[in-house]
């Protein structure tokens, strides 16, 4: 992945995990601030879990994309062996 792209990447991820830290605890709530349940359970909490999975979907795919860097070759200084 070339440095424009991830740093497009990172643009988009960034601006989606702001919206789900919005809409997850802020007026989002609001929208679903009602006694229904989805599979018996609360509304509300199945909305705090859906933002909380789209912000843990965001985190696994910064980590594979983004914050993992190619392994780390070993330097001469540690193929040598010790007396």
């Amino acid at each position: 992945m070339n440095h424009a792209s991830r740093k497009r990447l990172a643009f988009i991820l960034s601006v989606l995990f702001a919206l789900s830290m919005i809409l997850g605890v802020g007026p989002g709530v609001l929208l679903v601030n009602r006694p229904e349940t989805i599979l018996g359970i609360p509304l509300l909490y199945a909305w705090g879990l859906l933002w909380y999975f789209v912000q843990v979907g965001i985190a696994v795919v910064a980590y594979v994309y983004l914050w993992r860097t190619s392994p780390v070759e070993a330097t001469p200084s540690e193929t040598e062996e010790s007396p």
